[in-house]
């Protein structure tokens, strides 16, 4: 549209001069003083379109102006006003540490002075990106607790802390906007799976052996509803997948969409978010259990 305008004007220049033809001499110097006065008015009336209509395509506004008190001091936003942004900066180094454990408070694994004896993995100055060789895999044999074998739970403590900031709370230098911690666990619980059995004498299903004990009697007549309820066992997680999101975004505020929500922590001193760090059990299916 602003092309189509400025050709038009153009345009009609150049038929009002030809409909004129010559002017008279006498007048040349009035009339071409008049030409360059209009001409410049034109261009400034099309300049200021053109920021008109290009202001409204990138959707800029002004800002309004800020509010102040009555002494002329600017008023204090809210913080849960402010906008949520990323405490962590992009390409920032940091240390990662993961540590395993029936325990299931973070705290005191990490914290325990026996710690290292639980810390399985520890890379530094790992690069908050996600350039190629950001990713790394590594393949561990572990020894199965007795606490698995009796239907326990086993956790992985997992802990982001930037380059040369310290973990321990206790430390002067500690700063909580600079630490991630996570736990998952590495223990799903199921329904015991049932013993397929077979009447190779009867030819009976699946179904009418299970509900027929072998003494004859049906489980229905017993009347016992606790029969009925399955039995729920740990299944082992072979595998652990994390996953740093490598998201930057500025949200308004109580503006991060509902389906993601969840997964950002908010600091409520600054109103901005720590690395979301994803847990991926996506392709964790029931057969690898």
């Amino acid at each position: 549209n602003i092309s189509t305008i400025y050709s038009d004007s153009v345009n009609s220049q150049i038929m009002s001069a030809q409909a004129a033809g010559p002017a008279q001499q006498g007048g040349d110097d009035q009339q071409q003083g008049g030409g360059w006065g209009s001409t410049f008015l034109r261009w400034i009336m099309m300049y200021y379109v053109i920021n008109f209509f290009m202001s409204k395509w990138k959707g800029t506004t002004n800002q309004p102006a800020p509010k102040v008190n009555e002494d002329g001091t600017p008023v204090e936003i809210p913080t849960s006003q402010l906008p949520h942004k990323a405490l962590w900066k992009p390409n920032s180094r940091y240390n990662l540490k993961v540590y395993l454990s029936e325990e299931e408070d973070l705290f005191k694994v990490v914290y325990d002075k026996n710690a290292d004896d639980n810390m399985v993995y520890n890379k530094m100055h790992v690069e908050f990106s996600c350039a190629d060789q950001v990713f790394d895999e590594q393949n561990m044999n572990l020894t199965i607790k007795p606490i698995l074998r009796n239907n326990g739970s086993y956790y992985a403590h997992i802990i982001m802390s930037q380059f040369g900031y310290p973990i321990d709370e206790d430390d002067d230098d500690f700063d909580h906007t600079k630490v991630l911690f996570r736990t998952h666990p590495l223990v799903k619980y199921r329904p015991k799976p049932k013993k397929k059995k077979e009447n190779l004498l009867f030819g009976k299903d699946d179904k009418e052996v299970d509900d027929t004990k072998e003494d004859g009697t049906d489980d229905e007549s017993e009347g016992d509803e606790s029969e009925s309820i399955p039995d729920i066992i740990n299944y082992w997680k072979p595998e652990m997948t994390l996953r740093p999101l490598c998201d930057w975004t500025t949200y308004g505020a109580n503006t991060i969409p509902l389906q993601i929500a969840d997964h950002y922590k908010i600091d409520i001193a600054t109103n901005r978010y720590w690395p979301v760090l994803y847990m991926d059990d996506f392709w964790l299916l029931g057969d690898k259990l």
